[in-house]
């Protein structure tokens, strides 16, 4: 199961004869006018079981009931009127009341339009800020309806102004309004340096839905950014592809192309949901696809984030002064790390320290097709699906996958190189493959201190698939403790605290322990179960997986997990847990 936002549930058709019932926002705050519950125009109880009666554009609103057009699920009566689409959406005898509606609309058309048009469906505006004007003075909370074409404007988000894109107007005589935000690309092209911006007024009352966002590129001065959204409030960014911008001639600059910040008391969390998202380039510093920081809040659903190229690449980044979060169901892939100096890394995901995050039901690096490269990697540092650096996150039913590249690790736990909480991840039932390059190392979960002196637990590890990936020397589990020349640091160990009901297959060796002047190599199950911290009822074997990384019937994950340390109650897929008589081992729960 997947999250899906209403409007994807809902568009499609044209504006004026099957849009988007979520696009209009009801005086009462109902999101889906027409569609019941606490807005007017639900099922009045007039009819609406009667089988005589339809509701073809499921408006929830029946002929029986008074429906005026069942071909448009914005008109029924009571309905919020759409100003500027020539219709009586109340199904009155008033279309576009010049009382409400003043004469104006918020349509607008970059190929017929014109700023000082009235912006109806018939005169569109030209510009995106002229559309946001028109709703502002209608004061309505009245979207904008933005066709195809591009848009190169500065725009800063207004509180209950939505921007819709994705709208057929391409010349007056090919003008129907019809929505499909895949056929009909609305973009817009960022001019400065911020993007588009969402201030801390900015609340979920306000969506940007269905565009093509590019951020901007260029030098943004030493140590500055790029980003092609800079959020500090709480708006819904749903349905939009998402490319962060090159920068380019500067020093300890960066590129993202989703910034989320402030706000760390906000009782809401910016929804980004549904979209493709792509990091930019910085070839000489940062590119994130989305980061979180200093309080930012988010939740981050269903979609597609890919990392840019820069020195230091990741497709998501949550910084250690990041407020709550929750990444779900999304599929992330690390971008390249654009050096082949030695001297950076790339990964899908990114966690500070301190912070505690979800991590649920993702795919990550599963589709080699979209992962970037690296042919090095930094100083003692890992290519990485994930990497935790003192986090307390919580990453379950995930698969995630290392990068083909050298020091590649599906997961890193590691501590954060300074007075902070010690990390205190959960790693439940996900399955793990190292990938990597034959030439190289690989494990699918890594321990790590950067600390002479330092001796750390990471956190519980139980019911993981363990695959070391594809290097000559691969591992299940390692204890890294070492210089960049690869010297085990004396007096040093990280090592996690419980490590439980894993299983280990395709490694050369099961487990590499570092006691703190030297390896000790596990290569059979009762090694690792005897001499590895918090060790308990591992196994090692081929876990049957299929093609999709499900447990096929006899795989010995089966019942073989453990319900200690709070494993999760559904699996990748959303199927319950436990199906037999206690958890299954991996991300797939077997049915």
């Amino acid at each position: 199961m997947r999250y899906f936002s209403l409007l994807s549930a809902l568009c499609g058709a044209a504006l004026v004869t099957g849009a988007c019932g979520e696009s209009f926002k009801s005086s009462a705050g109902n999101d889906n006018p027409g569609g019941g519950g606490d807005g007017q125009g639900g099922d009045t109880g007039q009819g609406g079981d009667d089988p005589t009666c339809v509701d073809d554009d499921q408006d929830g609103v029946t002929d029986c009931d008074g429906d005026c057009d069942e071909t448009d699920p914005t008109t029924y009566p009571g309905a919020p009127e759409i100003c500027g689409d020539g219709v009586d959406n109340a199904c009155g005898e008033n279309p576009d009341p010049e009382d409400t509606c003043l004469g104006i609309g918020t349509f607008v058309s970059a190929a017929i339009g014109d700023d000082s048009n009235p912006g109806t469906t018939a005169e569109p505006l030209r510009t995106i800020k002229a559309g946001m004007t028109n709703a502002a003075t209608l004061g309505m909370m009245q979207p904008v309806f933005v066709a195809e074409g591009q848009y190169d404007e500065d725009i800063t988000l207004v509180e209950g102004v939505d921007l819709w894109g994705g709208y057929s107007c391409v010349d007056k005589t090919d003008c129907s309004w019809t929505r499909d935000w895949t056929t009909y690309i609305s973009t817009i092209g960022c001019q400065d340096n911020d993007g588009i911006v969402a201030g801390d007024e900015i609340t979920a009352e306000t969506t940007i839905d269905g565009f093509t966002v590019i951020g901007h590129s260029g030098n943004p001065g030493n140590g500055n950014h790029l980003s092609a959204f800079f959020i500090q409030g709480t708006p819904r960014i749903i349905n939009n592809h998402v490319s962060g911008g090159d920068a380019q001639g500067c020093t300890s600059c960066s590129t993202r192309a989703i910034v989320v910040t402030g706000l760390p008391s906000a009782v809401e969390r910016t929804l980004i949901e549904g979209n493709v998202i792509e990091g930019g380039s910085s070839g000489v510093s940062v590119s994130n696809g989305i980061e979180v920081s200093n309080g930012g809040t988010a939740d981050i659903l269903a979609n597609e984030i890919t990392g840019g190229d820069g020195t230091w690449s990741h497709a998501i980044t949550l910084s250690a002064n990041a407020g709550q979060v929750s990444v779900i169901e999304n599929d992330v892939h690390a971008g390249s790390c654009g050096s082949s100096t030695g001297t950076g890394t790339t990964g899908a995901i990114r966690i500070g320290h301190s912070i505690a995050p979800l991590i649920d039901r993702n795919r990550i690096n599963a589709d080699s097709n979209l992962v970037g490269s690296c042919s090095s990697y930094a100083g003692n540092w890992w290519n990485t699906g994930i990497e935790s650096e003192g986090s307390a996150a919580i990453v379950t039913n995930n698969v995630i996958y290392g990068v083909p590249a050298p020091r590649s690790a599906a997961v890193l736990l590691a501590d954060c190189e300074g007075t902070c909480q010690p990390s205190q991840v959960e790693l439940i039932n996900n399955t793990l493959d190292g990938s990597g390059v034959t030439s190289s190392v690989s494990a699918a979960v890594v321990f790590k201190t950067f600390k002479q002196g330092q001796n750390i637990q990471v956190g519980k590890v139980a019911n993981n698939i363990l695959l070391g990936g594809v290097s000559a020397t691969s591992y299940g589990g390692l204890e890294d403790v070492s210089t960049a020349t690869g010297v085990g640091v004396v007096g040093s160990t990280a090592e996690p605290k419980t490590f439980d009901n894993n299983d280990i297959w395709g490694a050369t060796v099961l487990y590499r322990a570092w006691d703190g002047t030297q390896d000790q190599l596990f290569l059979d199950i009762a090694a690792v179960n005897s001499g590895v911290n918090g060790a308990n009822e591992n196994i090692s074997a081929d876990p049957a997986l299929d093609a999709t990384l499900h447990l096929t019937a006899g795989s010995p994950c089966i019942d073989k997990g453990t319900s200690s340390g709070n494993p999760p109650t559904w699996d990748i897929d959303g199927d319950g847990r436990p199906q037999g008589v206690e958890v299954d081992i991996g991300a797939d729960e077997a049915r």
